[in-house]
């Protein structure tokens, strides 16, 4: 087991969490944050480590402060604004376990492994993924009524359950801490 860990650099996130499979766009403001990033881009796989902080007042977060299940996530486009900050866009790859965040002089590197997804199946995840469908598409009728019909297509297209529980998540916005637990779970 001790040859499975992984660094890379870490990306703290105030009030959000990504989820693997989905697109984010970040904007990275805060000096370590915009180092991460950009090593990150130097490398070339851009891979970086996306870690929601339990309080988001806190501006320079330490191990205690993030949660330890995060998302290792790519990013597909980077640019600059004038004021500085970078607009970035994550894809998520895979959940991660934290297991010791290493302050390097610049910014934070994350020590992590990889946290395989479940694999459950059956009738019984068929039937209740179904279910999720159906009262997802009802929510979405009565939330947005405008663009019910296209993303209920959207969510029609996805015969993966946990995938489909992610994108509802990120479309509902739930609060911090229930994301946070869907993505532990």
């Amino acid at each position: 087991m001790g040859n499975d860990f992984q660094t890379l650099p870490a990306l703290p996130l105030k009030n959000t969490i990504l989820f693997p499979g989905l697109l984010l766009p970040l904007s990275v403001g805060r000096e370590p944050s915009v180092r991460a990033v950009e090593a990150a881009l130097k490398t070339e796989e851009k891979e970086i480590i996306l870690i929601a902080q339990r309080d988001p007042q806190v501006e320079s977060p330490e191990q205690d402060d993030l949660y330890t299940i995060g998302t290792k996530a790519v990013i597909r486009k980077s640019s600059r604004a004038n004021n500085g900050v970078l607009e970035i866009l994550v894809l998520g790859v895979e959940r991660v376990v934290l297991v010791k965040l290493e302050p390097t002089a610049p910014y934070l590197n994350a020590k992590f492994r990889v946290l395989p997804l479940p694999e459950d199946g059956g009738s019984e995840v068929e039937a209740l993924s179904g279910a999720l469908f159906e009262l997802a598409a009802k929510a979405i009728a009565l939330a947005q009524p405008q663009s019910a019909a296209e993303l209920t297509r959207m969510l029609a297209g996805n015969d993966d359950p946990l995938r489909l529980a992610y994108l509802l998540a990120s479309i509902f916005s739930l609060d911090l801490a229930r994301e946070q637990k869907l993505l532990e779970t």
